[in-house]
């Protein structure tokens, strides 16, 4: 008889899939609002502008500023008025999909994987 007996669930193939329901809402949350805050502020006609225009040294030392800046107790950036953390969160999200991407503005000055 239809409806009588409780559904079972159909089983699903998440295996080898990510488990993105364990990021902390959180981070991806600080991330956008800086994200946010960077298109508006260094290109608003092209708010994707970060994922071509920054070299690999320069999105670390934003991060290790705002890291550093966190660090020593002042909770938020002075100029966007987010946490540094949501500055840190962003900058790392664009170091990954500089990696990800394979996009070539790796300019580490001490990468030791180089072939020599």
């Amino acid at each position: 008889m239809y409806g009588s007996e409780p559904a079972q669930p159909i089983p699903r193939k998440n295996q080898n899939k990510p488990p993105v329901d364990l990021v902390p809402p959180a981070l991806m949350l600080g991330a956008a609002r800086a994200l946010g805050h960077g298109a508006g502020k260094y290109r608003a006609s092209d708010p994707f502008n970060f994922l071509r225009a920054y070299t690999f040294r320069t999105v670390y030392a934003s991060l290790t500023r705002h890291l550093l800046a966190w660090y020593q107790g002042q909770e938020q950036d002075e100029e966007s008025g987010l946490s540094h953390l949501d500055h840190v969160a962003a900058n790392l999200s664009m170091l990954l999909h500089y990696e990800a991407a394979n996009i070539s503005k790796d300019d580490r000055p001490y990468n030791i994987c180089e072939d020599e």
